[in-house]
This record gives structure tokens, sequence and C-alpha cells, in this order.
């Protein structure tokens, strides 16, 4: 499987984790190919709809021929940086909704189920992030949670050299080597996440977004 840290993408043909989300999505698009992971980090801007275009080409790159069958989106919605001004809803659960309808947009007008989990219902009155993982069984996922601390778990990730490119990415927003101004782009990643802890996870069911 594979570890998603913040800005990273991957794919994976069975299963996804994100470790440490606070104020991040969880991005995942099923195919029949398996499955593809954004770690999203802070609250959507301006730069949404840039950011799904390279998630899109990410997908396209391991086959244009795939058919989508979920698209699933988690967070802490009370903590997520929606903003009116970049055009979200003021609402926090129909900017959540309408945050994955631009990812589905872009992924060829996919039109099929979205389902989500709200971290922050499962959390109430908890200050902690957490970790979530998506399983694929047959055309759909089954997610699991734990808490996660990035004080104790944060340092029992273990980290190795990427061993595909192709298949685990960075897209942010930085400066070029030698210089020049910063540009949202993709990159690739020497070192990605190989382990991390992931005991006490517990099965939950996800909501239905679009039916």
């Amino acid at each position: 499987m594979k570890f998603i840290a913040e800005h990273q993408v991957a794919f994976d043909k069975d299963a996804v984790g994100f470790p440490s989300l606070d104020g991040c999505l969880g991005l995942v698009y099923q195919t029949t190919s398996g499955l593809y992971g954004y770690h999203l980090f802070g609250g959507n801007n301006n730069t949404a709809a840039n950011r799904a275009e390279m998630f899109a080409d990410f997908v396209d790159s391991h086959g244009k021929g795939q058919k989508g069958t979920r698209l699933y989106g988690v967070c802490f919605i009370q903590r997520r940086g929606w903003f009116k001004s970049d055009g979200f809803s003021a609402d926090r659960a129909t900017a959540w909704k309408e945050e994955l309808l631009i990812y589905a947009d872009k992924l060829h007008h996919y039109s099929g189920r979205i389902s989500g989990f709200d971290l922050s219902k499962h959390y109430a009155g908890k200050t902690c992030s957490a970790y979530a993982e998506f399983r694929k069984v047959g055309t759909k996922c089954d997610l699991y949670v734990r808490e996660w601390s990035d004080n104790v778990d944060k340092p029992q990730v273990q980290t190795l050299k990427n061993p595909n490119s192709a298949d685990h990415i960075e897209i942010n927003r930085k400066s070029p080597v030698g210089g020049g101004p910063a540009t949202l782009r993709s990159w690739d990643l020497t070192m990605v996440p190989t382990s991390v802890p992931r005991d006490n996870l517990v099965k939950v069911s996800k909501q239905k977004l679009r039916g």
C-alpha cells in the first residue's frame, strides 16, 4: 500500500493511507485499475482547479481507459479552510461537496458516486489529528481511521527511497532548482513514507454525498 504525506499523490492497486489529517483533505479516486490518493494540505483556494487538473493528469498517466467507480473525501470539515471569496459556500458541509465536485469535473467529468467521512463528528470534542486508510473491496472501499499524534506517531514513520516515481509524486507550489518564481507543478519524490503506525484502526461508515 501507499502512505501519502502532505502535498503527495500516489497510486496503489489495493490500499492508500493518509497520516496526520488535520486541516487537510484525503482524496481518493477509485478506478478499475486501483486507488489514486491525494493528500491536500490546508484549505482550498483559487488553485483548486489547477490542482485537480494535475491530479487528473496523474490518473491519466496510468492509462486513459480506466473507469471511475468511486470518489471519496475524508477530512475534519470544521478545520478545513474553505473561503467564500473562492466561490465556496459558507456552509461547511456544502463546501466539502463543492470541493469534491471540482475534482470530479476534472476527472473526465466523473458522474458516479461520491462518498465522504467527516472526522469532526467522529472525534467530536477532541483536538487530535487522524490517520485514514482506504482498502479496495471490489468497486468500492472500506475506510478505517485512528487517532494520530505527531508527537507520538510521527517519529515512528519510516521513509525509504521511492521505488517508482511514476506511482508516487508531489504536487506543490515552490521555486524550481536554480531559482525563479514559485509555480504549482508536479515534482518527483526521492523519499516516500513506507511504514506508519496503524494499530487500533476502526472501521467507519462513509456518508453518501452524491448517489
